[in-house]
């Protein structure tokens, strides 16, 4: 099977006008030959999931939904918790005033531990748990 699922699970805060909320997700791409997953954090406060198969597709759950959120304010990490090390930026916290996008390729698994923070004051406004699987 190859595909994305959201759980909306995940922990969530609100600073100012604006409600940050990560919701736990699944990609899985079983394909090949080009075994591919990943996700992006856009600017737009949309999170999207690409397994090579079915390309981008939106989550049903944004980092923000109320437009309150001016994206540059807020920083992004994705860090590795078991298995296969993210292709770049693994454990780096990242402005979120440029979309990231995070990926595994080749034959490769694992889980990960997604954050926003505030960068002026470094709190965590919420987190989740992304699960890529890019294997036969």
């Amino acid at each position: 099977m190859t595909g994305v699922l959201a759980v909306m699970v995940g922990i969530a805060s609100s600073t100012g006008s604006a409600t940050i909320t990560l919701s736990d997700f699944y990609v899985e791409d079983t394909t090949g030959p080009g075994y591919l997953a990943g996700f992006r954090v856009a600017t737009t406060g949309t999170v999207a999931a690409n397994a090579a198969a079915t390309g981008w597709s939106n989550l049903p759950q944004n980092w923000t939904d109320d437009g309150g959120a001016t994206a540059s304010l807020y920083d992004v990490r994705a860090t590795t918790l078991t298995g296969d090390p993210l292709d770049s930026d693994d454990g780096v916290w990242l402005n979120l005033g440029t979309t990231r996008t995070y990926l595994l390729s080749g034959i490769a698994s694992g889980t990960y531990s997604v954050e926003i923070r505030l960068n002026s004051s470094g709190v965590v406004q919420a987190s989740c748990v992304a699960t890529l699987v890019a294997a036969p």
